[in-house]
Order: structure tokens, then C-alpha cells, then sequence
């Protein structure tokens, strides 16, 4: 069978916020605010607070700090939501402007450069991201040691990267120290811990050692589910894994069931127009074409299609990606010429990204099939 797109390997992960330093307390209480429905996946009510927080700060020509930490707290607020372009922008304006007022590696510069180089992996810029990330793990040793938490997320996008570029037993060794580090730091209940776990899971799962993958994505589930709530969108994370744990293993209702569970959590935290719905229906389309089930499956590749195409360009790496199962299913019921029509889009794609070998794993949202690699 295919493999079906699996969750986001936590690219999300919960940074440490920029403390502000803001004089008005309703400045503060503002973010502070947002900071918080934004954990909880209330994305357009984080918004609103965050943009009124802004207005304030720049009618102020004091604010610098103060801005610098909205526009920080705000890319991640658009990273979530799956506005990428914005978030990357935003980043790389706050990064500027905090450098004319910093002459040497601090927190807050560590801070927008993990978060820089989490939307440009996410963008599929890993040359770049990988420029960024070793710039910010060289600013978070030396600012704050190598068991902080936010140089604990540089480590986890870098084992990111490098399960991108297929080399897992790096990714396994940093995605373990990540973990072990989080559970004794921050204890074995904690949100950043069920990360760790959902990560390594997902690894797991690419290597087909399915019993231990299952295990820690369990874990991950519960601790989520305590911790964040049931409908939160992480509670998707560990029900995406679960779901292609049981697919692999023909465990087919089970895995419907889970699938389901998580598309729904995106579109009611996310929107229908998400990436990460995009990647649910890209799921459940796979497992109906596993079946049988041709018709369900077009309709569902149609829609993910459309999505990612909007909210991530025509030439991004899942688009390809959902090409390529789009145009599986297509030869599968004898569609031959559709079916060339849509892998030269998709080859067209990876031509671009030589550094990808066109066998792109997008460790957040889509994993292509191994016949789509192969073409």
C-alpha cells in the first residue's frame, strides 16, 4: 500500500515567547493574552489581541522591544495558521530591526532565529534553514546553555532537517537527546515533552519500527489530551501518527477512525483551507485508494490539491507530493494520460529542488509513496 501523510513532526513546537518589557500594563495583558489562545489553538481571537497590542506599541517611538516581541509572538500565530509568507516576513522584519538595536547574540535573537528557520523548513527552503538554524544554536548555547528550552527547539528543527535529508540516525540522536533533556527538565506531563514523543514517533514510523512508534505516540496522545485539551491541534499531531501506525499494518477501520478524528480537529482550529486539512484529507485519500474506494479518494485529492496550492504556492514540495498520489490513483483506475499530465507537474516541481533528490519527505504534513519517489 501507499504511505499515507502523516502529522507535522511538531515543526510548531512551543518556543519560549519574548518576554516583553512593555510600561503599559495593558500592552502586556494584551499579549500575554494572545499568548495564550494561541497555545490553545484560538487562533483568530489571538489575532485580534495581537493586532490591537501592535497599534498601541507603534504610535509608541519607544517601543522597539515591545514591537520586536509582538511581531515575534505574531509569525507564530500565522505560522500556525498556515499564513507562511507572512510569518516569514514578519520574522525577518523583527530579526532586522532587533539587529540595530543588539550588537551581539542575545535571547531575543536566538528566538527569531529559531523561529525563522522553522517557517523556512516548513517552506522547504532547507539550505537556508539550515544557514539559520546553526546561527541560532550557536546564539542559544552561549546565551542560555545547551539544556534550555529554546536551544532545546533549535535541536529538534535541526533533527528535522536532517530527517529531510534521510540521514535518521542523526535525527533519532537528536530527537532522543531532545527528549530525554525535556522530561528531566520540564517533567513527564509537560506539552514540550508530548512533542519530543510525537517526533520520535514519526521517525519511527518512516523506518518501519511500528511497535515502539505506536508506544510513544500513544504517550503523546495522553499527555496532549490532559494537558491541551482533546480538540487542540497538537491532539491531531498524535492522531495522524496513530492512524498510519494502523495503516501499515492493514488495521484499516482503526485508522479511518483516527484519520478522522484529526481532519476534523484541523478544520475547526485551523479552518477548511489549512495546510494541515490538507494534509488529513491527502491521509484519508490514500486510505481510500488502499481500498478501493476510487471515487472518496478523488474527491478528497481534489480538495487537498486546492489547498496547498493556495496556501503554500504551485511549486511547493507537497504539492508535488500530492501530484504524485493524485496521479497513482489516476493509473490505478486507468486513467493513463491524466495521470502523466499530473506527474509532470510533479517532476517539474523536484527538478527545482536538486538538494531533494525528488524523494522530499515532508516530515510535517505529506509523505509521498515509495512509487511516487521512484518516478
Amino acid at each position: 500500500m501507499g504511505k499515507h501523510g502523516g502529522s507535522w513532526l511538531a515543526i510548531l513546537l512551543t518556543l519560549s515567547l519574548l518576554q516583553l518589557a512593555a510600561k503599559d500594563g495593558g500592552w502586556q495583558q494584551q499579549v500575554n493574552a494572545a499568548n495564550q489562545l494561541r497555545l490553545q489553538g484560538r487562533y483568530e481571537e489571538a489575532e485580534r489581541l495581537y493586532q490591537a497590542a501592535l497599534q498601541q506599541a507603534e504610535r509608541s517611538p519607544a517601543a522597539i522591544p515591545e514591537l520586536v516581541g509582538i511581531w515575534n509572538n505574531l509569525s507564530l500565530l500565522y505560522h500556525n495558521q498556515g499564513r507562511y509568507a507572512e510569518a516569514q516576513a514578519l520574522t525577518e522584519k523583527a530579526l532586522a530591526v532587533w539587529g540595530k538595536t543588539s550588537t551581539s547574540a542575545d535571547r531575543t535573537t536566538a528566538i527569531i532565529l529559531i523561529n525563522l528557520g522553522s517557517v523556512l523548513l516548513t517552506r522547504g527552503k532547507y539550505e537556508e534553514a539550515g544557514r539559520v538554524l546553526r546561527q541560532a544554536l550557536s546564539a542559544a548555547r552561549k546565551v542560555l546553555g545547551s539544556e534550555h528550552r529554546e536551544t532545546l527547539s533549535v535541536l529538534h528543527h535541526l533533527a528535522v532537517l536532517a530527517y529531510h535529508e534521510k540521514q535518521y540516525t542523526k535525527a533519532e540522536r537528536l530527537f532522543r537527546e531532545v527528549l530525554a533533556v525535556s522530561e528531566r527538565t520540564l517533567g513527564p506531563e509537560h506539552r514540550e515533552v508530548a512533542a519530543a514523543l510525537s517526533n520520535l514517533a514519526w521517525l519511527y514510523i518512516e523506518v518501519k519500527r511500528y511497535d515502539e512508534a505506536e508506544a510513544l505516540a500513544r504517550r503523546a496522545l495522553a499527555i496532549r489530551q490532559r494537558v491541551l485539551g482533546p480538540a487542540h491541534p497538537t491532539v491531531a499531531i498524535s492522531l495522524n501518527n496513530l492512524a498510519e501506525v494502523c495503516a501499515e499494518r492493514g488495521q484499516w477501520a482503526e485508522a479511518e477512525r483516527h484519520y478522522r478524528q484529526a481532519l476534523a480537529i484541523s478544520e475547526q482550529t485551523g479552518g477548511p483551507d489549512h495546510p494541515d486539512v490538507a494534509m488529513g484529507l491527502n491521509n484519508l485519500a490514500l486510505l481510500y485508494s488502499d481500498r478501493g474506494r476510487y471515487n472518496d479518494a478523488e474527491l478528497l485529492y481534489r480538495r487537498s490539491l486546492s489547498i496547498v496550492e493556495r496556501s503554500l504556492g504551485t511549486k511547493h514540495p507537497r504539492v508535488a507530493i500530492t501530484l504524485g498520489n493524485y496521479a497513482y490513483l489516476l493509473r490505478k483506475t486507468g486513467r493513463r494520460s491524466d495521470a502523466a499530465d499530473l506527474e509532470k507537474r510533479a517532476k517539474a516541481i523536484w527538478a527545482g529542488r536538486p538538494e531533494q533528490n525528488r524523494g522530499f519527505v515532508d516530515v510535517q504534513a505529506l509523505r509521498a509513496t515509495k512509487r511516487s519517489r521512484q518516478k
